[in-house]
């Protein structure tokens, strides 16, 4: 009877062994797996953050770029603009000297002089279509706005 008292001690200690060393395994790997999916988890949630932050920071300096360029812009127009109206003043001052300079009359005629008179004529024809297009005038026929229509 002592044998078999012994037996069965043995056998439940050998069957404790065995279950505390398939819990250790089953655990063991439990709480690597779990670790490993946390770290994969992790890094998967920081890609996803950089690439969040860089596309922001693209779409932010891309905003700032375009905002510099249509500045950029304003100012080549005003400065064209600028441009435009010195030289249209500067033709017109140049035509009123020109005719001013026609009207005296009391040079007496060369050679030159009907080269001077040509110039004087396209810049006074130069000078009245640009301040035409400026207001917006146009010096069009009178027929232009009218239809031909025929019956």
């Amino acid at each position: 009877m002592k044998q078999r008292m012994f037996d069965i001690l043995l056998s439940k200690k050998k069957f404790s062994y065995n279950v505390v060393t398939h819990i250790r395994k089953y655990y063991g790997r439990q709480v690597y797996s779990k670790g490993k999916r946390l770290v994969r988890e992790v890094a998967m949630f920081s890609k996803k953050y950089d690439k969040d932050r860089k596309e922001y920071v693209r779409k932010v300096e891309k905003a700032a770029m375009e905002k510099r360029r249509c500045i950029e812009e304003s100012k080549e127009v005003l400065r064209q603009k600028r441009k435009f109206e010195y030289l249209l003043s500067q033709t017109e001052l140049f035509s009123q000297f020109m005719l001013g300079k026609k009207d005296i009359g009391s040079f007496e005629k060369k050679d030159g002089d009907n080269e001077f008179v040509a110039l004087s004529e396209k810049f006074k024809k130069a000078a009245s279509k640009a301040i035409e297009e400026k207001s917006g005038v146009s010096g069009g026929k009178k027929g232009d706005n009218k239809r031909n229509v025929t019956d």
